[in-house]
């Protein structure tokens, strides 16, 4: 294990909630490396490698008692966190990652590359439960009207749209986010 105030070892900060899965996950792993199997003693190794406040909110859960299970723990601690990024991706995932990169225009390259980035990635994870027209329809949100019309001219005039004007969306309802990233890279 490495030791908890060296450059490579995990951290948590309660001021970065959306990173608890991941922080577990590379516990659980170092204390299988470790050779640590006691529930107890994970619990105690895990809060040296959180910041003080989570240190103490952690102390104050039930499953942190000497009854309850390593499992038992892990679970309170991801349940405290909804707003916790996991492999199974959300809608309300995706909302945040909106709110975080709202109104954005031309000029603000470096967020709109932040936002593509972290949008794909929750995309991908509900690929199979969101439609990809209501996540272009989301992601087209998150920019200023104005070049939301660019970015959606663009798209039309490379792919096509609706005979019903009305409808104003590529033939087969659907951008790909891929066709939208070259989109937004077309005017640097």
């Amino acid at each position: 294990m490495p030791l908890a105030d060296s450059r490579d070892a995990p951290k948590f900060r309660h001021s970065e909630p959306s990173e608890v899965h991941q922080f577990v996950q590379r516990m659980e792993s170092l204390f299988d490396h470790a050779g640590i199997t006691n529930d107890k003693e994970k619990k105690r190794r895990i809060l040296e490698y959180v910041d003080a406040q989570t240190e103490q909110e952690w102390l104050g859960f039930d499953s942190y008692d000497e009854g309850s299970s390593w499992e038992a723990f892990v679970k309170e601690i991801k349940e405290s966190y909804p707003e916790a990024v996991d492999d199974t991706g959300s809608v309300a995932n995706l909302d945040h990652i909106c709110r975080e990169h709202a109104r954005l225009s031309r000029s603000d390259t470096g967020e709109i590359h932040s936002l593509l980035r972290k949008f794909r990635a929750e995309a991908k994870k509900l690929a199979d439960v969101v439609g990809n027209g209501s996540l272009v329809n989301k992601l087209m949100g998150c920019f200023t009207p104005a070049f939301a019309d660019v970015i959606e001219e663009r798209l039309i005039s490379k792919y096509g749209h609706y005979e019903e004007p009305t409808r104003n969306r590529h033939k087969d309802n659907k951008y790909e986010m891929v066709l939208l990233g070259e989109t937004l890279e077309i005017d640097k």
